[in-house]
C-alpha cells in the first residue's frame, strides 16, 4: 500500500489511528459511493479524512455528543452536515450510497444493537462499512461501556452477509452490501 497517495492532512489523529484510516481509505477505493453517513461521527475525524480523499456529493454525521458536533463543524467541510442525536432517534427520508461507524457500535449495548443494525440497514442503498474489535473468545465485556458483538452473525440474522477484513488484532472492517 502506498501510504503517500493518501491525504493525511487530519490534524485529529491519534499515533494509533494512522494505519487504521490507511487502510479504510484504501478498501473505500474499491467501492462506489457519492453520499455518506456516519453514525457516531465524534468531531469529524473521519469526515475529514473521507471529504479530503474521496469527490463526494453529500457527508451526514451524527453523533450522541453535541460537544462532539459542535468540534465537527467547525472544520468547515463544505460537503458535510453535522447533527446531534442517537442513531435510534435520528430521522431521514434520505438514504446514503455508504453508511460509515469506526469503533462505535462496540459502545451500543447488546439490548440496542439489533435495532441499531436494522436502523442502518434502512439507512443504506449500497455498502454498510463497520470497523470494530470483535473476539470470539472473549467471555465478558471489554471495558463498562463497551461491549464484545459478532457483527457478522448480527449481520446473517438480517439476511445479509458481512465480509470480514483484518486490519489488525481484533480490529476488522465489516463491509455488508445492501441489495437494491
Amino acid at each position: 500500500m502506498d501510504e503517500q497517495v493518501i491525504k493525511q492532512t487530519n490534524p485529529l489523529t491519534k499515533k494509533g489511528q494512522d494505519k487504521e484510516q490507511s487502510k479504510l481509505v484504501e478498501y473505500l477505493k474499491n467501492i462506489e459511493f457519492n453520499t455518506v453517513f456516519e453514525f457516531g461521527c465524534g468531531f469529524g475525524r473521519v469526515a475529514k479524512l473521507i471529504t479530503d480523499n474521496f469527490d463526494i456529493d453529500e457527508y451526514v454525521g451524527v453523533d450522541i455528543s453535541l460537544g462532539q458536533i459542535n468540534n465537527a463543524k467547525k472544520l468547515g467541510l463544505d460537503k458535510a452536515k453535522f447533527y446531534h442525536s442517537a442513531i435510534l432517534d435520528f430521522s431521514t427520508e434520505k438514504k446514503f450510497d455508504l453508511v460509515l461507524g469506526t469503533g462505535v457500535a462496540m459502545h451500543i449495548p447488546k439490548k440496542q444493537i439489533i435495532p441499531t443494525i436494522q436502523k442502518l440497514i434502512s439507512l443504506s442503498k449500497k455498502h454498510i462499512i463497520n470497523i470494530e474489535s470483535y473476539d470470539p473468545n472473549l467471555t465478558q465485556r471489554l471495558a463498562r461501556h463497551c461491549f464484545n458483538h459478532n457483527y457478522k452473525e448480527i449481520y446473517e440474522k438480517q439476511g445479509l452477509d458481512a465480509k470480514i477484513f483484518p486490519i489488525e488484532k481484533a480490529d476488522s472492517i465489516y463491509h455488508v452490501q445492501v441489495p437494491n
